[in-house]
């Protein structure tokens, strides 16, 4: 067992134990919120890209990425979708206070029957599953090249056996992991980190993260492809 296997028990097990002291309603209310924020996100995300991608900096990495501008299009797509989520917490937080909903769930928690402490355990999983799957999928962002995210068991499991989470982010997902892999083969050097650039470029058609439309855009700005420092 890897150590980002036993970080994600370890999280598991704390979420199993809040949702037993918080109880039933905490753990449902924070798991709708949850799945339909991160469901919106990932959904406005791929839009706003559609629109901005035009007037967007394409940044030259460091590292095995440097020169693959083509990243920026995971890179850009993850910030959107952070601050499109960071917008809807906030609005929902502000609404549950406006409205005591807050307040209730908060006086729900006090006393809570055995009952209510079980399924609050019970319901504690799929919002846990549902925040690792968040967590990784921002983490997979290609310059910090945590292959060891998906070189673990567990982590492979939330990303693609998540109900309804794993089949809307698919693309998303598959794009990060080919992108990590190609990035660390031995091909990735000055002479070839072109024809790596073109292979990640082809990816993202093949699994239609992006358009034609958008690829040719971004060709014609000379946009996807940065240089390498001679080392």
């Amino acid at each position: 067992m890897g150590v980002i296997d036993l970080i994600i028990i370890l999280f598991f097990i704390y979420g199993i134990y809040s949702g037993w002291q918080s109880g039933f309603l905490k753990m449902i209310s924070n798991f709708i919120v949850l799945l339909i924020t991160t469901l919106i996100a990932g959904k406005l995300s791929d839009i706003m890209f559609g629109v901005l991608y035009k007037f967007l900096p394409f940044f030259n990495f460091s590292g095995k990425t440097e020169g693959l501008k083509s990243v920026n299009i995971i890179v850009w797509k993850i910030i959107l979708y952070i601050l499109i989520f960071a917008i809807i917490l906030t609005l929902i937080e502000s609404l549950s206070v406006k409205f005591k909903i807050k307040e209730k769930i908060t006086d729900s928690m006090i006393n809570v029957s055995i009952i209510g402490k079980v399924f609050g355990s019970i319901f504690s999983v799929p919002l846990v599953f549902t925040l690792v799957f968040n967590a990784i999928l921002i983490l997979l962002i290609p310059f910090l090249n945590l292959k060891i995210l998906f070189d673990s068991k567990i982590s492979n499991m939330v990303m693609t056996k998540t109900p309804i989470l794993s089949k809307a982010n698919r693309n998303l997902y598959n794009n990060q992991t080919y992108i990590i892999n190609r990035i660390n083969k031995k091909d990735n050097t000055n002479k070839g980190y072109k024809k790596v650039n073109k292979d990640i470029v082809e990816n993202m058609l093949d699994t239609n993260l992006v358009s034609k439309e958008i690829i040719e855009t971004l060709e014609e700005n000379n946009k996807l492809l940065g240089t390498r420092k001679k080392k």
